[in-house]
């Protein structure tokens, strides 16, 4: 699952990626990387702007329970996937624009 043009229209998205698959992690790390070296020639231009790797956990590996679920759940009430981004087994990339700079 490398880097893909969307289904739907969504500027930020940039793929999905499988944890269990190696060439996934070298192409997000590829990512990070290409995002990270753009953040660095724009603060040596004297720009303000810089740019961030957002991941989204999905397809959990294991169900769980919350506080207020009644049983074994993927996801909570706000699309956050429970167990956090360690119990993710494929994660979704997009790039976003920071605003604390």
């Amino acid at each position: 699952m490398p880097i893909e043009k969307p289904r739907y229209m969504s500027d930020p998205y940039i793929g999905s990626f499988a944890r269990d698959n190696a060439q996934d992690m070298s192409e997000l790390q590829m990512v990070k990387h290409m995002v990270s070296r753009f953040n660095g020639w724009l603060k040596e231009s004297g720009s303000s702007k810089r740019y961030r790797v957002c991941l989204k956990g999905r397809k959990p590996y294991k169900k769980m329970k919350t506080p207020t679920s009644k049983g074994p759940v993927s996801y909570t009430y706000w699309g956050s996937i429970v167990g956090g981004i360690d119990n993710a087994s494929v994660l979704k990339a997009y790039i976003y624009r920071r605003n604390n700079v």
